[in-house]
């Protein structure tokens, strides 16, 4: 993680978390999920609290090691979300979640 590009922009992208195994497994999943079985599109919150592989991914070392890193500290894992697409959708724009948190600087991160 480039702290420093974090602390400057308030995000970073850290590449190649979950290998293309993991992602496919974790996109499989979702079609599971309450949301996409009644065709809803709209985001699957929580899925960690009732599926083992979304509590999994968020226990990742890896995900772990940079979240601790950007709050200097152990980080708490609050939420999970799964958010689903139609097709041809163009994804979300940068943003800062903290904007609606106001978290106090070095205390709150999020991951997409």
């Amino acid at each position: 993680m480039d702290l420093e590009q974090f602390n400057e922009l308030g995000y970073f992208v850290e590449e190649n978390v979950f290998s293309k195994a993991e992602c496919s497994e974790l996109i499989e999943e979702s079609k599971t999920l309450e949301n996409y079985v009644n065709g809803l599109h709209r985001p699957q919150m929580m899925p960690h609290r009732t599926n083992a592989l979304y509590l999994k991914a968020l226990c990742n070392p890896k995900v772990v090691a940079s979240i601790a890193k950007a709050v200097d500290g152990r980080p708490s894992g609050l939420q999970t979300e799964f958010f689903y697409c139609k097709p041809g959708t163009r994804g979300f724009g940068r943003h800062q979640d903290n904007f609606f948190v106001e978290a106090p600087p070095g205390v709150f991160a999020s991951i997409l």
